[in-house]
Order: structure tokens, then C-alpha cells, then sequence
């Protein structure tokens, strides 16, 4: 029913959705895409073929699954377009979700919590970025990205870079999803977020008053996260009062676009 119904509101908006199957290898670390091509090469002909079922492939060494994905394509007038490299010194930048949606995740696959205490990051999951996207283009919003796999940090980094800006986010400000700070502490980061600290830390200004947790919560790798969006200052009141009122009542100003610095990123 879920499905059904993004599906309708994709249709409503002029989406088109067509559905793919693809394959996915299950092994334990990284695997040559060339290769995985050339083993499934045609014996005889040498011509490359689909996988058209699952199954051991031994030349591989890799369980091979089919996995059925919906893939939205559509179009957008150019007028309506918000990029991530548009900000612009000055301006304000507001988070629409909490963060700690991987730091949960770990800690529920070790069992570290239940039902109860992942119920939140569920609700922020399903909360989609719709009613914010139309809210940012109405308070004129010179950029924005979502938030996901490479976390606050490595998002607001590609925007930086692309705006030619330093971002600086305020640690007291980040919204932070229900007990992210203690599973933090306990040690529940996910290999995603240790991976991003690792490759974006060296381009972070870190003061040294900031906790390692919410460090760690900033490179917090997110499933269907927020929007960060840069809006002029004179628009950011009345943009958080409309992104509250729209069902993000976690948004937050959580810091501001400056001229280029030392670092594209700085964590007060």
C-alpha cells in the first residue's frame, strides 16, 4: 500500500516511475566491476549476458542476488531548479530533520534498543522532504542538498566547494533524533560514519569546545535525511516558522555561509 500510494503522488507530480531489476553481489569487500563483467560473459560467444536468476556464481566467488528497485525519472522548468552550489555569504542555513538515523540503526541491528526507541527515526524516515522543498522555493532559497549516505558534513562540503563559501554549523543548534547522544557514547557509529570522518575530517574545522560525539553525529551517515538549504537572512525566520507548521518541527538554523576560509567546513 505504501508503495502504491508514492506511486500515485509521483504520477500527481509528473514523475514517471518504471521499475529494473538489478543484480547485487554479496561478499565481503571490494570486487572488480570489470571482472564481475567478464565472468558473465557467454562461454561460447564471449557476448556479455543479463543474470536472469540468483544463485552461487563460482567463477566470482559471490552469492548473486536480484534485487527489484522503482526508478523515478521526470522534469522540472528550469526556474524551479535549487543546486547545491548557489550559496552565497550571509546566508542562513536551516536543517529540516534531526540527525542520528545511522547511529540508531546500528545500535537496533546489535540490540542495543527496541521498537520504542527506533519508533522516531522511523517517523523522520517517512516524513518526506515534499512540504520543505516547496517552503525553501517560496522563502527564495539560493541553494540546498539533501542529507544521506555521506552525512551532514560531506553534503554541506559539496555545497561549499560548488559555492566557493566556508559553511559553519553551531553543535548546540544540530537537531539530534532521541538518545543519538548517549548510543554515540556507547559506541554505535556505523562503519559509514567512521568511513566519512576519515576521508572528510581533514577538511573540517573542528573547535575545540565541540564533543566528539556530535563530531561523530555530524559525519552520521543519514537514510532519507533532511534538506540543509541556504536561504537569504532576512527569509530564514519566516521559512523555519513555515517548515514547522508543514510537519518539520525539528527544523533548525543550524549555522550560516561565510566567506572562503581556511576550511570549506567549520564545527563550532
Amino acid at each position: 500500500p505504501e508503495a502504491a500510494g508514492l506511486r500515485r503522488q509521483a504520477q500527481q507530480h509528473g514523475v514517471h516511475l518504471r521499475r529494473v531489476r538489478l543484480p547485487a553481489l554479496d561478499h565481503g569487500g571490494d570486487i572488480d566491476l570489470d571482472r564481475v563483467i567478464d565472468a558473465r560473459r557467454h562461454p561460447a560467444t564471449g557476448t556479455k549476458r543479463g543474470i536472469d536468476r540468483g544463485g552461487q556464481d563460482r567463477r566470482l566467488g559471490a552469492e548473486i542476488r536480484l534485487q527489484e528497485y522503482d526508478v523515478a525519472t521526470g522534469v522540472i522548468h528550469p526556474d524551479r531548479i535549487v543546486t547545491n552550489a548557489g550559496a552565497r555569504a550571509g546566508d542562513v542555513l536551516i536543517l529540516t530533520k534531526p540527525l542520528g538515523t545511522g547511529i540508531l540503526a546500528s545500535a537496533l541491528k546489535k540490540g542495543a534498543i527496541g521498537e520504542r526507541e527506533i519508533a522516531p527515526v522511523v517517523k523522520a524516515m517517512a516524513t518526506l522532504n515534499a512540504a520543505a522543498s516547496r517552503a525553501m522555493l517560496a522563502a527564495g532559497a539560493h541553494a540546498a542538498t539533501d542529507i544521506t549516505g555521506f552525512g551532514l558534513v560531506g553534503h554541506a562540503m559539496k555545497m561549499a566547494e560548488g559555492s566557493g563559501v566556508t559553511i559553519v554549523f553551531e553543535e548546540s543548534d544540530l537537531p539530534l533524533l532521541p538518545g543519538v547522544l548517549e548510543l554515540c557514547r556507547a559506541g554505535m557509529i556505523p562503519g559509514g560514519g567512521t568511513r566519512n570522518r576519515e576521508y572528510y575530517a581533514p577538511s573540517v574545522r573542528i573547535s575545540d569546545e565541540v564533543v566528539d560525539e556530535l563530531a561523530a553525529i555530524a559525519f552520521d551517515p543519514q537514510t532519507s535525511g533532511g534538506l540543509l538549504i541556504a536561504v537569504p537572512e532576512a527569509q530564514s525566520v519566516a521559512l523555519l516558522a513555515e517548515l514547522q507548521n508543514s510537519g518539520h518541527r525539528e527544523a533548525a538554523i543550524v549555522g550560516r555561509v561565510v566567506d572562503r576560509g581556511a576550511s570549506p567546513i567549520e564545527l563550532v
